[in-house]
């Protein structure tokens, strides 16, 4: 009668026990995917400020661009020698 009764008991618990872990275990993926979406919308607000584009660089740099296209062309030196980076034509100067 004891082992019955104790064998009653184990099933009765591990039936509870499953559905207790099932819940856990719902719960916990729903707080990470929460804590998963809060970390992503964090990341893109934080680069999206650095993607966007700066204006006033870009016409910076096209103006330099243009100024020793310039000289090259007022100085007759090919425009395959035409320096694009930090420095100005040496003949203009």
């Amino acid at each position: 009668l004891n082992a019955r009764v104790f064998r009653t008991h184990v099933d009765e618990h591990a039936i509870h026990d499953a559905n207790m872990v099932e819940e856990l275990r719902d719960g916990v993926n729903v707080l990470l995917a929460g804590l998963f979406l809060a970390i992503v919308t964090t990341f893109v607000a934080q680069t999206s400020q650095s993607l966007q584009v700066d204006y006033t660089e870009m016409s910076a740099n096209l103006l330099f661009k243009m100024i020793n296209i310039q000289c090259a062309i007022a100085s007759s030196t090919s425009l395959d020698t035409v320096m694009y980076g930090s420095l100005i034509c040496e003949k203009c100067i």
